[in-house]
């Protein structure tokens, strides 16, 4: 009973430590700003429609390329299987992202058209574990095991929604830290930190076009799972940062457009929940995920077409081979 507490405690310290930056926070007010003094002839109201375009196109490609769990189906961390001969995992994943896309239009009913833009990913993974870990009782161990990461990402980008490129390629590293290595009592639990790098986005929405510059996501997540006789189930949450230098360039109406916005470091960040099951088939294992990912709450508030708080949807089926 004593060790049943001290792991919930756990538990609840690893989820309130992932919840304890904003649930959703996006800095809308340099853009903003950045616009006003361009001059578009189109107000404050204009203008927030625009840095709010560049925040849910932003969000949108940070997640294709950052995706859930970083070591989805993977419970535990990787042991050592030879003194210090590390295990190394490979996995390819394809994966979705459902996210919104905003096209500021005049002719549009209040001046705003919003849709849903589906973009597929494919990203390739190895794992290797570096440390075991401590043990603290016959069942309990993994206690600070260490995993590197290294991945490759190919993320497409529709552009019936008004994407130009078509595609953009990313690469990340990270790490993964154990809690708790699963047993057959107890859950594993780990967590992780990894940084995405993706390419640049170049989107056009009615009368703006958008241009971000390499995509860098930061993204930390915490995951608990167990394996059973119908196999591994887990789930998680998660916090994202994305950024990159944005700018918004003014292609219309009228006959002599504006100049673009000089270029600004444009942030944004969310939470995200994910759950997922996984089948073990000795060195090789396959998963499936699927999670939500939260809008932007307290921004851009005289928008009233589009809902900043409305969240994307996000799922993955993995294959694993471990040596």
């Amino acid at each position: 009973m004593g060790m049943t507490r001290r792991v919930s405690r756990l538990l609840a310290v690893v989820f309130l430590g992932i919840a304890a930056p904003a649930g959703a926070e996006a800095q809308v007010d340099e853009l903003t700003t950045l616009c006003l003094l361009v001059g578009t002839g189109g107000g404050m109201q204009r203008c927030e429609e625009y840095a709010l375009t560049a925040t849910v196109v932003q969000a949108g490609a940070g997640l294709s390329h950052a995706d859930g769990g970083a070591f989805q189906g993977s419970l535990s961390t990787r042991s050592l299987r030879f003194g210090a001969k590390p295990r190394v995992a490979f996995s390819a994943r394809v994966a979705f992202t459902r996210y919104p896309v905003i096209r500021p239009d005049p002719v549009a009913r209040n001046g705003m058209d919003w849709d849903y833009s589906i973009s597929p990913s494919f990203h390739g993974q190895a794992t290797v574990g570096l440390f075991d870990g401590f043990s603290i009782g016959p069942t309990v161990g993994g206690l600070l095991a260490l995993d590197a990461i290294g991945k490759a990402d190919l993320t497409l980008f529709p552009d019936s929604k008004g994407f130009v490129d078509r595609q953009s390629t990313g690469f990340g590293y990270g790490a993964r830290v154990g809690l708790l290595r699963e047993s057959a009592t107890l859950p594993g639990v780990n967590f992780s930190a990894t940084r995405t790098h993706g390419g640049d986005v170049d989107y056009i929405g009615g009368e703006i076009g958008i241009h971000l510059d390499n995509v860098l996501t930061t993204s930390l997540r915490a995951v608990v799972g167990k394996e059973f006789m119908i196999g591994g189930i887990q789930a998680g949450a998660g916090w994202d940062r994305y950024e990159s230098d944005g700018e918004i360039l003014f292609l219309g109406p009228i006959v002599t457009p504006p100049p673009p916005t000089p270029m600004v470091d444009f942030h944004t960040s969310r939470l995200l929940f994910f759950g997922g099951w996984s089948k073990t088939f000795r060195v090789m294992q396959v998963s499936g995920e699927f999670g939500w990912a939260r809008g932007f709450h307290g921004v851009t508030p005289h928008v009233e077409e589009f809902d900043p708080a409305t969240g994307s949807l996000f799922g993955s089926f993995s294959v694993r081979l471990a040596v």
